[in-house]
């Protein structure tokens, strides 16, 4: 039964080239950030002035500006987390696969300790 939901979601979802659009990130975040920010422009300006092509003009301008802005700071931050999650798998996997071995920086750093702390016991 919970297939069948699940289908028809994916049936009403909105799609454009072939591509939810719920799947495509910064995109709902981009999006209130830009209504939000040009139906407060448009609506001050409008209070402020009475003048309603002037503020329905610069309503739709601060919509286009900030959901741009917003989209490329958001798809940034976005691939910058995304950067560092696979820097952190790939840590995790060497780490994983090095630990107790001679390849080990922990094993590698008590080895050096070691050896430093003969050698000088050895000049005294």
């Amino acid at each position: 039964m919970s297939d069948s939901l699940g289908e028809d979601e994916d049936k009403r979802a909105f799609r454009i080239f072939g591509r939810s659009v719920a799947e495509v990130p910064c995109l709902r975040r981009s999006l209130l950030t830009g209504i939000g920010s040009g139906f407060g422009v448009g609506f001050l300006y409008f209070i402020a002035t009475s003048r309603i092509k002037r503020a329905t003009d610069l309503a739709v301008l601060s919509f286009a500006a900030s959901t741009l802005g917003m989209w490329c700071y958001c798809r940034y931050d976005w691939s910058m987390q995304k950067f560092r999650y696979r820097q952190m798998q790939q840590a995790m996997k060497y780490n994983a696969m090095y630990e107790g071995t001679e390849k080990d920086p922990r094993v590698q750093q008590a080895a050096r300790a070691e050896n430093e702390k003969h050698t000088s016991t050895d000049d005294s």
